[in-house]
């Protein structure tokens, strides 16, 4: 029985004055119930935020027609000093 008058004890979610209160057993019960379901709801959120699943997804976008132009520009000048022998050209 020693049990339960320390679940009595635990009641953490008094509304008035100590005088005018006793602690309960259905109160100890439910502080330690809801502080269950707190703790299960934080780390299940922690965990979904840790592992979040990702998914990547490419498309194309076909509104443009069939055809696409790419310009490329390219100055050699910028280009052939990076490579051996620049000096030939």
């Amino acid at each position: 029985m020693e049990l339960w008058s320390k679940l009595r004890s635990l009641d953490a979610y008094p509304k008035v004055n100590e005088d005018f209160y006793s602690r309960t057993l259905s109160g100890g019960l439910i502080t330690i119930v809801s502080s269950l379901a707190i703790l299960l709801l934080f780390f299940s959120e922690i965990r979904l935020y840790l592992y979040a699943a990702t998914e990547s997804k490419l498309t194309v976008d076909t509104s443009r027609g069939e055809r696409l132009h790419i310009n490329v520009s390219a100055d050699a000048h910028s280009v052939i000093p990076n490579f051996p022998f620049a000096w030939y050209f």
